[in-house]
């Protein structure tokens, strides 16, 4: 049998006013975090990071680490002189400011003078540009040209260099372009052409669009083939159908020569620790799913990790994107097709 005390037992006056206080102080605690959560759900902060310490980690999100010269700073370690790139591919559509940090390791020289600046389009648009394609020899032969969309009941795929690259979800097939109207449906059971192909590594939203990808600049309708980590300019339309049966995918022309920089500042609290932020609005225009960093410095420094953090102003146009893509996700999840 259980007994209840409460109704027998009463407070003295001092003890019902500190339970009234410590009432209130909770109410007001939990309404706090009640906005706090909604706040962090309309406004989205979201993180990348790589730490030099440990560079083969799946942790690293932050990706295509590389000096000028291509190669990977060992080590973190970079000249004077020298531009570092990285990138980062957020989720959410049109962060309004980035805050990027720098460690340095406790060896390393001090960051005499060091800045961050960044460009948004795809990855593969920011290649350097090669000779013209022409036209392909190979077309009209039985084989899937590279850069076409096929499907199967599993998933979708891109078919690049005799491999089927598989798409991990509509997000990622949505934010690298693609249109489910050129995509072609295949019975893998009855395909005899899928039969050459081996399954190739998968695409999310941080991978760089593969050889055949064909993109149009918004402005002037220029056409460039993505082949050999070089975007080759294709004269006519009709010169790009000889390479691939999906439709272009339209790019920002002036992605190339937009970007927003700002000045890296050692931070007071933390030694070798340097941080700027950057007001990215200008960029929301620009079509892509990528950010592009590029990290120059006076001084021979050695990093110990690289941090970026993409916020979202309080607006009514946040709050209603974020509306928005919240609707698309749940329809994502409720359409009896959805791509695994």
């Amino acid at each position: 049998m259980r007994i209840d005390l409460s109704k027998e037992a009463t407070l003295d006056k001092k003890s019902q006013d500190v339970y009234k206080k410590l009432r209130i102080a909770l109410y007001f605690i939990a309404v706090i975090f009640f906005f706090y959560i909604l706040f962090s759900t309309i406004f989205p902060s979201e993180y990348f990071s790589f730490s030099f310490l440990n560079a083969s980690s799946l942790k690293n999100t932050l990706t295509d680490m590389q000096k000028d010269d291509g190669q990977f700073p060992d080590k973190g370690a970079v000249p004077k002189k020298n531009t570092t790139i990285f990138y980062a591919s957020p989720s959410s559509k049109d962060p309004s400011q980035v805050v990027v940090t720098i460690t340095l390791d406790k060896k390393s020289a001090p960051l005499e003078n060091g800045s961050i600046a960044i460009r948004k389009s795809y990855k593969a648009f920011f290649y350097p540009t090669g000779n013209p394609a022409g036209e392909n020899k190979e077309a009209g032969s039985s084989k899937i040209s590279d850069g076409s969309i096929v499907t199967d009941s599993k998933s979708a795929y891109v078919v690049s260099g005799g491999e089927l690259l598989p798409i991990n979800n509509l997000a990622t097939f949505d934010a690298m372009g693609y249109q489910w109207s050129d995509a072609v449906p295949i019975n893998s059971d009855e395909g005899t052409e899928l039969s050459e192909y081996t399954r190739g590594k998968l695409l999310t939203i941080s991978s760089v669009h593969p050889d055949g990808t064909i993109f149009s600049t918004q402005e002037d309708n220029k056409l460039y083939l993505i082949k050999d980590s070089e975007k080759r300019p294709l004269n006519s339309l009709e010169e790009a159908k000889t390479w691939s049966n999906s439709s272009p995918i339209l790019v920002s022309d002036r992605s190339l020569d937009t970007e927003e920089s700002c000045e890296l500042q050692k931070n007071k609290l933390s030694s070798g620790t340097y941080s700027c932020e950057i007001p990215i609005d200008n960029l929301a225009d620009l079509i892509g799913k990528d950010y592009e960093f590029q990290l120059k410095t006076s001084s021979d420094i050695k990093m110990d990790d690289v941090s970026v953090e993409f916020k979202k102003n309080i607006s009514y146009k946040n709050m209603r994107a974020m509306l928005i893509s919240f609707i698309k996700r749940v329809q994502m999840n409720y359409v009896s097709e959805n791509i695994q």
